[in-house]
């Protein structure tokens, strides 16, 4: 689903960038930045393996269980997005940067309500 929403927004500001009135250059390199972004974007969100479960662990580390069985041990990154809406957690792994996207609907509504507290009070406690 995330790489068609990928492949529509990219598609959509790449027609956008070729029927301006620009000249021919700049639609160039609007498509090149387009197509640049969408390559980042596909490896960096649409490539990484599903995560089917994520647990924060006492000392502060979270637990990342995969689709495909294997685990990976994080910390949390303050990059990471708070809302109302959702939350993107950004978690440094061995294997790199893993971003997990969670929807408020995800998880039950006190659930997803302390999710936010505790990130909140982290975001506080964690040094910069």
């Amino acid at each position: 689903m995330l790489a068609w929403a990928l492949g529509l927004a990219h598609s959509l500001a790449f027609i956008a960038a070729i029927m301006n009135p620009l000249s021919w250059w700049v639609k160039v390199l609007l498509a090149a930045v387009i197509f640049t972004s969408l390559c980042f974007n596909f490896r960096h969100f649409v490539s990484q393996p599903a995560v089917r479960l994520i647990l924060r662990r006492p000392d502060g580390e979270w637990l990342l269980t995969l689709k495909d069985g294997s685990s990976l041990h994080g910390k949390l990154q303050g990059s990471t997005l708070v809302t109302v809406w959702f939350t993107l957690l950004h978690l440094r792994t061995d294997a790199g940067l893993q971003a997990v996207l969670l929807c408020r609907d995800s998880l039950d509504h006190e659930s997803y309500r302390l999710l936010r507290v505790l990130l909140r009070i982290d975001a506080v406690i964690e040094p910069l």
